[in-house]
């Protein structure tokens, strides 16, 4: 049919600038006697967009950084995939309703090596890193800042090189570019992947520090993906280079031709399919929410709530959502 996308599948012996770690990988796959050739999918970035307009500054390769974490997210998805349903929870965080399973925990680990066998003098930051037993009543936004901390400043969430020493040549040269922080979120919907329903994601961004020498002086996020395993839906996008799905990149929906012609904004809520979200961490604001979320249903086309924040955006990218 023709909406059908055709999905770019590389294998792993072939691709040219294939990350060493996926290498190491699949021929672990092949020496368990794995007889399905290991391939994924991958995004080359379309050259044809003016990248001289673009606000990234970063020095860094990201079409690099694309590629590897597109093969980390697409190698926890495996394992997600393969476990979904049938795990049982490791634990909880602020309350029943915010889940950790062995698969999490998994699956950050993987992402963690991948990333850190291309990038090991780069930050991690991953969900499962984030100590919320100290928090004020489960507060993540303080748990996360004091995550945020330790990692910047070479604690426990930082990547071996940085407390390898390494050699100074090394260091000085990576000094000299800007340093990337992954934020990983290794299964976005635990609830519905332990629950086996079929809608979650993994999710990491990228942000650029920049140094010294940098014509930035603010962190930029620069690239991310979201992978959906159950629907094969690999959605990644580069700032200033696009947002692609399995390898073709989304266009932005058709606007009107001036801005005298734009609808008012109630009409434009009247036609909006919306996902929305509830906080799990309290009562209070949970209440708060749901009164909200019942004043906003009567303004809308229609109410979602896929209790994935990450495949929710990622359909707001592709416009399935408003």
């Amino acid at each position: 049919t023709n909406n059908v996308i055709h999905r770019s599948l590389v294998h792993l012996t072939t691709y040219r600038n294939l990350p060493s770690m996926a290498l190491s990988l699949s021929h672990e796959d092949n020496n368990n006697n794995d007889s399905v050739s290991e391939s994924y999918i991958y995004t080359t970035l379309d050259d044809s967009i003016n990248t001289t307009t673009s606000t990234t500054t970063t020095s860094r390769n990201l079409q690099q950084v694309l590629h590897t974490i597109e093969y980390a997210a697409y190698t926890a998805g495996k394992v997600a995939l393969s476990t979904s349903g049938q795990i049982a929870i490791k634990s909880t965080k602020v309350n029943i309703r915010d889940l950790v399973t062995e698969s999490d925990v998994k699956c950050q680990q993987l992402i963690r090596e991948i990333i850190e066998e291309e990038f090991p003098h780069d930050a991690f930051l991953g969900e499962e890193d984030v100590d919320l037993s100290g928090g004020d009543g489960g507060d993540s936004s303080c748990a996360s800042s004091a995550a945020l901390d330790a990692v910047l400043s070479g604690g426990g969430g930082s990547l071996s090189s940085l407390d390898d020493g390494g050699d100074a040549s090394s260091s000085n040269n990576e000094e000299e570019e800007d340093r990337l922080l992954f934020i990983v979120d290794p299964i976005d919907g635990t609830t519905n992947f332990q629950a086996g329903l079929p809608i979650y994601a993994m999710s990491i961004g990228v942000v650029a520090l920049p140094s010294s020498s940098s014509s930035s002086s603010s962190p930029e996020v620069v690239a991310g993906v979201i992978y959906n395993p159950t629907l094969g839906e690999m959605t990644s996008a580069v700032r200033g280079r696009g947002c692609y799905l399995n390898n073709r990149r989304l266009q932005q929906p058709q606007q009107q031709q001036s801005q005298h012609e734009l609808p008012p904004r109630t009409s434009i809520l009247n036609q909006s399919l919306i996902n929305v979200g509830f906080p799990i961490s309290k009562e209070s604001t949970l209440q708060a929410s749901s009164k909200a979320v019942a004043a906003l249903a009567t303004k809308v086309r229609g109410l979602r709530m896929v209790a994935c924040a990450s495949q929710a955006m990622a359909w707001v990218a592709q416009s399935k959502f408003n």
